[in-house]
């Protein structure tokens, strides 16, 4: 994001990546399915910490698949649910 005279200009190459409302603390989250034969789809971004893992919670019902919440500019995997077990 730049300040190019009174406009703010943002590039990004996601759509989790767009310009941040002003005065905005949250952080985007991306929520991701993993099928059996490995193959990642995401889901949905969402916007909060707190909403990110409700959501997570609310996908994990809905299939016996494993769900994951990623911070995708920090690389961060930041919780999953139905999960191969340990």
């Amino acid at each position: 994001m730049f300040n190019v005279g009174q406009q703010v200009v943002c590039l990004s190459w996601h759509a989790s990546l767009t310009c941040p409302r002003r005065g905005r603390m949250e952080r985007d989250y991306d929520l991701f399915e993993v099928l059996p034969d490995g193959a990642v789809i995401w889901q949905e971004t969402v916007s909060g910490h707190e909403n990110a893992i409700r959501k997570l919670v609310e996908l994990s019902k809905r299939t016996a698949n494993e769900v994951r919440v990623m911070h995708i500019l920090s690389n961060t995997l930041i919780a999953s649910m139905n999960g191969p077990k340990a």
